[in-house]
């Protein structure tokens, strides 16, 4: 089984559409809003086997609780190996919770698996279908009433099916 390690660097959009059990002027991750996610990362391999990834991912997320929502994401990814170019897709199951919220920003921390089909094997010597976990820390800065921008780093594992 091949493992990598790598750091996202990359620029997260959240848009928070949070439509149910608010009221104006309240804080935003409140229990029973939704949100709209879109993001990109990119991924530089620190394992040694020089894999580059280069992700876009949008989701769903409910706010079970205030200030924690689970968060359903679909991505596709390009990859780059020591072969040619190739294309991914996949799926994550991300748990989000705010640790500090204040008027304009907030501090968070996420954790979540998911898998990644690939068009070839990712690394090399490893499959083209992958099991991924990942987690990180991050920060939202609040753009207008429904718009965050969010940004941030995580550790990001790739363990060969």
């Amino acid at each position: 089984m091949q493992k990598w390690l790598a750091f996202t660097v990359g620029v997260l959009f959240l848009v928070n559409v949070a439509r149910a059990q608010t009221r104006p002027g309240e804080e935003t991750f409140n229990q029973g809003s939704f949100s709209f996610n879109t993001y990109t990362e990119t991924f530089g391999d620190l394992s040694g086997h020089k894999v580059q990834m280069a992700y876009e991912t949008a989701g769903f997320g409910y706010y079970y609780a205030n200030a924690v929502s689970l968060n359903l994401e679909l991505t596709s990814a390009f990859v780059h190996d020591s072969g040619p170019l190739t294309y991914a897709y996949g799926a994550n199951l991300i748990l989000r919770q705010h640790l500090v919220r204040r008027d304009n920003w907030s501090f968070f921390a996420d954790v979540g698996p998911g898998f990644l089909e690939a068009g070839q094997r990712v690394p090399a010597s490893g499959t083209s279908f992958n099991i991924t976990f990942r987690t990180g820390l991050g920060f939202t800065h609040k753009m207008t009433e429904h718009l965050n921008v969010i940004g941030g780093g995580r550790y990001y594992h790739l363990s060969n099916a």
